[in-house]
């Protein structure tokens, strides 16, 4: 039996990583500065756009910006017409409206120093969230957008997934004691076991998950 060739960004850590786990029966190739690849570089970008010619399955799960964006619309271009798969990992952060912000941003400033980790400030942190929810409102709105076409001009090839987790229970979240609650790697990859099962008999192209557990750092 032939393997998937599959591609991941971001791969050995949090989400990237469980894909690499879920995958592991088939070709994997993992992409990340720790394997040479500076995600956050224009020609590294280029560079992966080329390299994902021959893949089957494209997951585009780092790094936030720009970039994702590119890397999205780059692999998008050269797959068109292909029976192929792009999963955009994208946030439910890219719902949180301006209003929602300002509200979080007045509950978090006062406490925010030191509490989750990566040597940020408090200020630092906010300004990272404003540009993350900007960056993931502005792929959310370019795959929306891509699929459509995608499927009225190419029969849904190749198939696009957009997948919007909550704040996930990785150890890039660090000690985050803003959140009350998160999503589980465990039930993320759980949902998305289902979801590709079923990518014959229907073609998902957003899930959005919201986490239930408690979190330990409250």
């Amino acid at each position: 039996m032939v393997k998937l060739k599959v591609g991941i960004t971001g791969h050995t850590q949090g989400l990237g990583a469980a894909f690499a786990e879920y995958f592991k029966e088939e070709e994997v190739h993992g992409f990340s500065r720790r394997n040479g690849w500076d995600l956050y570089n224009e020609s590294s970008c280029n560079a992966l756009i080329q390299n994902m010619e021959n893949f089957d399955i494209f997951i585009n799960n780092a790094p936030v910006g720009k970039y994702q964006e590119c890397l999205f619309e780059g692999v998008l271009s050269n797959w068109l017409g292909q029976d192929k798969t792009i999963i955009n990992v994208s946030s439910i952060a890219a719902d949180i409206t301006p209003g929602m912000m300002t509200v979080w941003e007045e509950h978090l400033r006062p406490e925010a120093e030191d509490k989750v980790g990566a040597g940020r400030t408090g200020e630092e942190l906010i300004q990272y969230v404003r540009e993350y929810v900007k960056s993931k409102r502005r792929l959310d709105k370019l795959t929306n957008v891509r699929t459509l076409e995608v499927g009225l001009q190419h029969e849904n090839k190749p198939h696009i997934l957009n997948l919007k987790p909550a704040a996930t229970a990785t150890e890039l979240l660090g000690n985050n004691v803003f959140l009350n609650t998160l999503l589980d790697v465990e039930d993320f990859m759980s949902v998305f076991d289902t979801a590709w099962k079923m990518r014959d008999q229907v073609k998902l192209t957003n899930l959005t998950f919201i986490g239930t557990r408690p979190n330990p750092n409250k």
